[in-house]
């Protein structure tokens, strides 16, 4: 169980729409499996619309420390790796040399603690430095943060992201260095259904 679990649903295809036009409703099912949120790239491609195309209704499993039915909804999310790219240096013999990519994360990192205050309050984010370098005495040529987002509101997640966009690319400006951002997961958040539940 826990970050690297996996989520399953199950889709009802095809009953309800044909029970509406007085034809005899029969349904198909089928069982999918959502990738591990922290790792498939292929997540963002999970919702496509083709995948409900003729869905009537879909239950969603998320695995936890216990089986419970919990009509909640759930938070959408972006997940995303923001890169800095710099010009490595010895930080002691030459410093000015280099245009340190570690600094611009710590930046970015700030920007966004600043920016907590002036969000929806029901907004997450949340980061790591997943590359911060090997040794102290070297300017960094590149440095990596990993960032995720979520809301209760996919066009309200999508007004913060635009905004923790200008963050990083604030700091880029900030350090003379250059950004790099790949997307690597997103989600709509999950309406609540007391029918279902």
């Amino acid at each position: 169980m826990g970050a690297q679990s996996s989520h399953f649903g199950r889709c009802s295809r095809g009953g309800r729409r044909k029970a509406v036009h007085g034809e005899e409703p029969h349904s198909a099912n089928a069982i999918t499996e959502h990738p591990p949120k922290r790792a498939d790239p292929a997540r963002s491609t999970c919702c496509a619309p083709a995948l409900f195309k003729d869905v009537d209704v879909v239950l969603h499993w998320h695995p936890g420390d216990h089986n419970a039915v919990i009509n909640g909804g759930a938070l959408a999310v972006i997940y995303a790796k923001v890169k800095f790219h710099g010009v490595a240096a010895h930080a002691a013999m030459a410093p000015g040399r280099g245009r340190s990519a570690l600094d611009a994360v710590m930046l970015m990192g700030n920007g966004i603690e600043f920016l907590r205050e002036d969000v929806p309050s029901n907004t997450r984010m949340h980061y790591i430095i997943s590359k911060g370098g090997v040794a102290p005495k070297i300017v960094l040529d590149l440095a990596q943060m990993d960032l995720m987002a979520r809301s209760p509101s996919k066009a309200t997640l999508e007004g913060v992201w635009n905004r923790l966009m200008k963050v990083a690319q604030g700091a880029a400006l900030m350090t003379s260095t250059t950004l790099e951002v790949t997307e690597i997961g997103s989600g709509a958040n999950i309406i609540a259904n007391d029918v279902l539940a």
